[in-house]
Order: C-alpha cells, then sequence, then structure tokens
C-alpha cells in the first residue's frame, strides 16, 4: 500500500539512519495530516529486516527534514511503544512541504503531559514494553542548544513546566550547527519558536531506552517551498 510521510527524523542509528514522519494524504497538490483517534497526529518509521531495523545511508541520503515521502507499505510490525514500525518494500523522496509557522503547528503533538511516560532523559524496559508511542514533534520552550565537555551536542528546553536536556542525533542539523557562519548564532539560548524538535524514543540499552532529539526544524534557516496545507 502507498503511504505519504513528511519526514521528521533522519538520524543517527547503528552505522545507517532512523527515518520517521508524520502521515499525510495528499490531493492536489494539498496534503492533509492523518490523526489518531485521540486528535495526536500518526507517525510512520519504516524498518529494515537489520538487527536494530536501521535504514541504509544510501536510501535515506537525499532525504532531508520536512520533505515529503513515498513508501509502499508492506505491513505494520509494531513493537512495544515502537508502535510506528511498519515493513516496506520501496522509499523515495516525492517533494517538500512548505516551511511556515502554521504549517509546523500543525504537526505539533498538543496532547502529551510529558515526553514519554516520565520526566526525565530515559524510560526503563518494563515501560517501554507498555508504552504506546516512541515519536512527537514540539514546539520547545526557551531553547538552548550547547556543546557538551564530550564534544557532542545537546538540547536544553522546557516542555509543559518540565525541563529537559537530551542529545541531538539530527546529522544534517549537527552539520550546520559545525560550520555555522550564519549571521544569527544557532549555539545558545534560542526563542520559543524558532525551534521545533522531533523527540524519539531509542533502543534499548543497559535496560533504558533514551530520549533523543531525532530531527530539528529551524524556522530561521531557509527553505524552499512545496506543498501547501489543505
Amino acid at each position: 500500500m502507498k503511504k505519504y510521510f513528511i519526514c521528521l527524523a533522519n538520524s543517527y542509528k547503528y552505522g545507517g539512519r532512523c527515518l520517521a514522519g508524520i502521515e499525510i494524504t495528499i490531493d492536489n497538490n494539498k496534503y492533509s495530516v492523518v490523526r489518531n483517534e485521540d486528535g495526536t497526529p500518526k507517525w510512520i518509521r519504516p524498518v529494515s529486516a537489520s538487527e536494530h531495523k536501521e535504514l541504509s545511508t544510501t536510501e535515506t541520503q537525499n532525504i532531508n527534514i520536512l520533505d515529503i515521502i513515498e513508501v509502499e507499505e508492506m505491513g505494520v510490525c509494531p513493537e512495544f511503544a515502537h508502535s510506528e514500525n511498519i515493513h516496506y518494500s520501496s522509499i523515495k523522496r516525492s517533494s517538500k512541504i512548505t516551511k511556515s509557522t502554521g504549517a509546523i503547528d500543525n504537526l505539533c503533538n498538543e496532547v502529551r503531559s510529558n515526553i514519554f511516560f516520565n520526566k526525565g532523559k530515559a524510560v526503563p524496559t518494563n515501560v517501554f514494553q507498555n508504552g504506546t508511542y516512541s515519536l512527537l514533534l514540539i514546539k520547545p520552550e526557551s531553547p538552548a542548544i550547547y556543546c557538551d565537555s564530550n564534544d557532542k551536542y545537546r538540547g536544553k528546553f522546557t516542555y509543559n513546566n518540565n525541563e529537559y536536556d537530551l542529545p541531538i542525533t539530527d546529522p544534517l542539523y549537527i552539520d550546520i550547527l559545525k560550520y555555522d557562519d550564519s549571521s544569527v548564532p544557532l549555539c545558545g539560548k534560542q526563542e520559543t519558536g524558532d525551534l521545533y524538535f522531533t523527540i524519539s524514543l531509542g533502543e534499548e540499552l543497559e535496560g533504558w531506552h533514551y530520549k533523543l532529539i531525532a530531527g530539528i526544524v529551524d524556522m530561521r534557516i531557509a527553505w524552499t517551498d512545496g506543498c501547501a496545507l489543505k
């Protein structure tokens, strides 16, 4: 079955990539967001048959955040909180959505009171096994990006009055940070609305599933417009 989704994560994963986004329908170059019964956007995460389910960099190297992706779905394959997983036979870039505050706000989650079942940086395996979702897009309050003592980029932010400090695994945005020559500094504290974060729940590591900033939409970076919201 052919499906479409807006790419909101193309992040590092075990030598490959984790690709994910929000499902849409398209009609006359206009798209509509597919939603779950609770009103939250419906996510899709194509996975491979490899041990860690990562996609190859060859398949994903030309896919960017906010691209519209066409995928031939072969069936769903949920695994506990990773309920968004699907098997696929082909995947390709189709077009891109219009980058506007209204369009991105429409993709954000307005239902969850916290990020993945608790206020911490990770959830234990037993919580993951009882979870129902592992992806969401948020508009973080007062986000701040910084480089830690291990030369790894992280994001601090507030969401529903809870403070978070999570690692960034978006390779394209990391490259932008490394070679930033813009007039507006990308590191440091930013205004609410400048950045949107895709938050993902990773695979098990020593009994824990860590929360990751898997994709970043920066409203200050120039973008080529594409499909518009209905």
